[in-house]
C-alpha cells in the first residue's frame, strides 16, 4: 500500500509538471513585416496573449507577450504585443506590435479570410513598419479526464483555407489516436490495476508553412506507469506535388550518393558536444544514422533536428535540439528539393 501511494504521488508530480494550460484560442499566421516574410504562432487566454514569431530568412524565434485591449462595434479586436529576444523575464522589449484582428464573418466579402493588420514599432519609437498577416491555421483542442485516474490533453492545427485543407485528415487522425489511448486506459482499470494514472499531453505545432511546403512537429509526453513519463517527437513534413500534399523524408532533400549524412553527423555531434550531451562527451554516441535523424523540422533558414531524452544523454538532461544552417546543407541539396 505504501508503494502504491508513493507511486501515486510521483505520478501526480510528474503529470502536473508536464501540464500546460490550454489557451482559449491559438493561431498560426504568415505574412510580412517591412517587406520581410514572417511566421507567427500566437495564443490567447482571456485577454492575455503569448507566443513567438520568426523572420523566414533568419529563423531564430522572437518571443511575444501581450494583451487584447478592446473590441469595436464589429468585434474586431486590438492585439498589443511586446517582443523579446528571450523570455520576457530575462530581456528588455525589442519591439512591439499593434494588430487589428479582422474576422471574415464581419465582412461583406464572401471570399474574405481572417487576418491581422497593423504596425510594428521599435522600442525607441523612431521606426515603424506595416504588418500584414494571414490567419493560415487555428488549433483544435482536446481534453478528456477520467476522475483522478488519467488525462488526455492535445492540440493540433486545423486549416480552414486552401491550399492546406487537404492536410486536415492527417491531424484529425491524431485526435482519433488520443481517444483510443483514453479508452485503453479505461480498459486497464477494468482489469483491476491500481489507478495510479495514465497521462498524455500532445502539442502538434506548425514550424513552417507555405503554399508548397509544410513542416509540423508533434511534441508529446506520455505516462503509463514507471518512474517517470516519456517525451517523444514525431515530425510531419509535406510538399505539394501535382496539387496533392505528399510526405517527404530527409533523404528526399539531398542528392543521391552525396556526403550529406556525413556532413550532418559532423555538425550535429559537434553541436551536441557544445550542449554537453553526456553520451557524446563520453564517446558512446559517436555516429548517426538516417533513422537517428528522422525527426526534423524545416525552415527556410535551416533544419532543426529533435532528440528525445536518452538519445544523447540520461533522462535528467532532457531533450536536445540542433539547428543546422542552410549554408551547411546547400552543397548537397537536390535541385528539386522543397527546401
Amino acid at each position: 500500500m505504501k508503494r502504491f501511494f508513493l507511486g501515486l504521488i510521483l505520478w501526480l508530480w510528474v503529470w502536473a509538471s508536464a501540464q500546460v494550460a490550454q489557451p482559449d484560442e491559438r493561431y498560426y499566421l504568415i505574412g510580412d513585416l517591412a517587406g520581410r516574410k514572417i511566421q507567427m504562432d500566437i495564443s490567447r487566454t482571456g485577454t492575455e496573449l503569448s507566443g513567438h514569431y520568426y523572420y523566414e530568412d533568419f529563423g531564430t524565434p522572437l518571443w511575444l507577450q501581450g494583451k487584447v485591449e478592446a473590441k469595436d462595434e464589429t468585434s474586431d479586436s486590438l492585439w498589443l504585443l511586446e517582443e523579446y529576444l528571450q523570455d520576457e523575464s530575462q530581456s528588455q522589449s525589442s519591439g512591439r506590435f499593434e494588430l487589428q484582428h479582422v474576422v471574415p464573418w464581419y465582412s461583406e466579402d464572401p471570399e474574405a479570410r481572417a487576418h491581422f493588420l497593423g504596425r510594428w514599432y521599435s522600442p525607441e519609437g523612431d521606426r515603424e513598419y506595416e504588418v500584414k498577416l494571414e490567419q493560415a491555421a487555428e488549433h483544435s483542442q482536446l481534453t478528456i479526464r477520467f476522475a483522478d485516474s488519467f488525462d488526455v490533453s492535445s492540440t493540433y492545427p486545423f486549416f480552414r483555407y486552401e491550399p492546406w485543407q487537404g492536410l486536415n485528415p492527417v491531424f484529425q487522425e491524431v485526435f482519433q489516436q488520443n481517444v483510443a489511448f483514453f479508452h485503453e486506459g479505461q480498459s486497464y482499470l477494468l482489469e483491476d490495476h491500481p489507478p495510479i494514472g495514465w497521462g498524455l499531453y500532445e502539442n502538434v505545432g506548425i514550424v513552417y508553412l507555405s503554399d508548397k511546403v509544410v513542416s509540423i512537429l508533434d511534441d508529446l509526453w506520455m505516462f503509463t506507469g514507471g518512474a517517470h513519463g516519456n517525451t517523444g517527437f514525431i515530425s510531419y513534413n509535406y510538399r505539394q506535388i501535382n496539387g496533392m500534399w505528399q510526405p517527404f523524408g530527409l533523404g528526399d532533400l539531398f542528392q543521391e550518393n552525396s556526403d550529406y549524412l556525413k556532413a550532418l553527423e559532423s555538425y550535429i555531434l559537434a553541436d551536441l558536444s557544445k550542449q554537453e550531451a553526456a553520451w557524446v562527451l563520453d564517446g558512446s554516441l559517436n555516429a548517426l544514422t538516417l533513422e537517428d535523424l528522422s525527426v526534423f523540422s524545416l525552415k527556410p533558414s535551416g533544419l532543426d533536428f529533435h532528440f528525445a531524452p536518452y538519445f544523447a544523454g540520461p533522462y535528467v538532461q532532457g531533450i536536445f535540439t540542433v539547428t543546422v544552417p542552410k549554408e551547411v546543407l546547400a552543397p548537397f541539396l537536390r535541385e528539386d528539393s522543397p527546401f
